[in-house]
């Protein structure tokens, strides 16, 4: 089978999740996940590392890669720093895009990274970013702006006092 273009979706979110909606998060991005991979002969998706939100997500997307057994379709984590254990990471996630890659250094870096790649991709799930962190809002609208379709998750946004 000739190697297709990529469908490319990325997932970014608030760092904490409630408890009381972690089973029915992670049941959805499995279910999203799984018809992406039904639907597309290739997928990358890009998952952070940076709490809750990150590792949840990547459990689910794993859940679905099971269930939908391809090589196309890969989990890649973008990394705030290059990975000193990436031979373990690299078991359970498909390839790693860490700042020794970018050429950058520190959290700026970081978050430019992050940025790129929710203008590059073709779908972008959100978990919460209402208002909650500067650069997730920053994110969303560089990649509205870009054509790309954002999906929102949900989420309890935070009132401000």
């Amino acid at each position: 089978m000739p190697n297709a273009t990529p469908f490319k979706i990325a997932f970014i979110g608030n760092q904490t999740i409630v408890d009381s909606v972690m089973d029915e998060l992670h049941e959805r991005i499995r279910r999203e996940t799984k018809a992406l991979f039904a639907t597309h002969e290739s997928v990358e998706v890009y998952v952070t590392k940076e709490g809750d939100f990150d590792l949840l997500a990547a459990s689910a997307i794993k859940s679905a890669q099971e269930e939908c057994p391809n090589k196309e379709h890969r989990l890649i984590l973008v990394s705030p720093f290059e990975e000193a254990n990436q031979g373990r990471r690299m078991e359970y996630y498909d390839g790693i895009v860490s700042l020794s890659e970018t050429d950058a250094r520190g959290e700026k870096a970081f978050k430019q990274e992050t940025l790129r790649m929710a203008k590059d991709c073709q779908l972008l799930f959100v978990w919460d970013a209402g208002g909650m962190f500067d650069h997730i809002a920053r994110c969303v609208k560089a990649a509205k702006k870009a054509g790309v379709t954002v999906s929102s998750l949900g989420g309890r946004r935070k009132r401000r006092k």
